[in-house]
């Protein structure tokens, strides 16, 4: 497998250029839309795992509906440190978690949600002890409790963040971000030390809408 080389991203040549990922979110001062546009339908579970060369990437299945619309869960992937900004934060969050979904249409979108320094995460030490056993999973395991409960979630139109960098991609990014332990954060570091993330792109005058959980 081919090692991305984040250090050259910026000779990566997207077909398209016009809503590229990730941004620095903007929406603080957005009206916040009560609706729910957002609900995880069918409980997210770990069921397979491999060490990619850049990250960690793990076999899931779930639903979600957004809009209406119902998406698959295909896999969940993790970025270290933060792709996305948030407004009034100078520095990235330490991990960002891109939840990869389809629809019957093949169109993608990516639920992300970002960790912060705190209380050790039972789900996120479920993945260490995965990874410290070989990359194996017995079983499954939820991961439906990485995905925050309070607060609000931003959404717009992008593209992956890797290449081939395909545009049309839904995003829902949670604003909250939930916690993990230093001890924990350190494990991770320590298998994939190189930074995954992708600079910011232009907005472009894309809308970003602020919702409520």
């Amino acid at each position: 497998m081919e090692k991305l080389d984040y250090k050259k991203q910026d000779l990566w040549q997207p077909e398209l250029k016009n809503i590229q990922s990730p941004i620095r979110l903007i929406g603080s001062d957005a009206e916040i839309i009560e609706k729910r546009a957002f609900e995880v339908t069918e409980n997210y579970f770990a069921m397979g795992m491999h060490s990619k060369i850049n990250n960690l990437s793990i076999l899931a299945q779930g639903q979600t509906e957004i809009d209406g619309r119902i998406y698959s869960l295909q896999e969940v992937h993790f970025h270290h440190v933060a792709e996305h900004g948030f407004e009034g934060e100078e520095e990235l969050r330490p991990l960002e978690i891109h939840f990869v979904h389809q629809n019957s249409l093949g169109q993608v979108a990516v639920v992300a949600v970002t960790m912060k320094i705190g209380k050790e995460n039972p789900v996120i030490q479920k993945v260490i002890a995965a990874m410290q056993d070989h990359y194996q999973i017995t079983g499954k395991f939820s991961l439906t409790e990485l995905i925050p409960t309070q607060g609000h979630y931003l959404r717009y139109l992008g593209s992956l963040t890797t290449p081939p960098l395909s545009e049309g991609v839904e995003w829902v990014v949670f604003e909250s971000p939930q916690e993990l332990s230093l001890k924990q954060l350190d494990q991770y570091v320590a298998a994939f030390p190189d930074h995954n993330n992708r600079k910011f792109q232009e907005i472009n005058g894309r809308t970003i809408q602020k919702f409520s959980i």
